[in-house]
């Protein structure tokens, strides 16, 4: 019998049940889809079954892939502590959205003339996570 349509449905790795995406006809010349709403960095399975008269076949195995990593969210509770005439102190807690591993920490200050309420200098610090010890929330 001919396939009528393919049932394309997708699923969070270790999720019990699939999420149906689409049917996709099986007269359109096409064969692919755009998957979207996903979450950024997570494991999916997807899967394509077709459908014929007497109903659905046996899907090709499932494929594993994973989105790709975002942007995370702001760290959390900093802490700046003036620690002598040269030297603060910043401290942070990691920030609640990973979206993927982070591997560097971008620490912005500036230097701002008080009297006159302007920026004197900026500048960026990259710490390493090597160069920093994180607190869990």
């Amino acid at each position: 019998s001919p396939i009528l349509h393919y049932i394309i449905d997708y699923k969070e790795d270790g999720a019990a049940n699939f999420t149906f995406l689409k049917n996709l006809s099986a007269t359109l010349n096409t064969s692919s889809v755009f998957v979207t709403g996903l979450q950024p960095h997570t494991l999916y399975v997807i899967r394509i079954v077709p459908v014929n008269r007497l109903g659905r076949a046996a899907s090709e195995e499932p494929v594993l892939v994973s989105t790709a990593v975002d942007y995370p969210s702001a760290p959390r509770n900093l802490i700046v502590t003036v620690t002598s005439s040269t030297s603060l102190f910043a401290s942070w807690v990691k920030p609640e959205t990973l979206n993927g591993p982070i591997d560097v920490y971008n620490v912005y200050f500036q230097v701002v003339d008080a009297a006159e309420g302007r920026v004197e200098r900026s500048t960026v610090m990259l710490l390493q996570l090597t160069d920093v010890s994180l607190t869990s929330a």
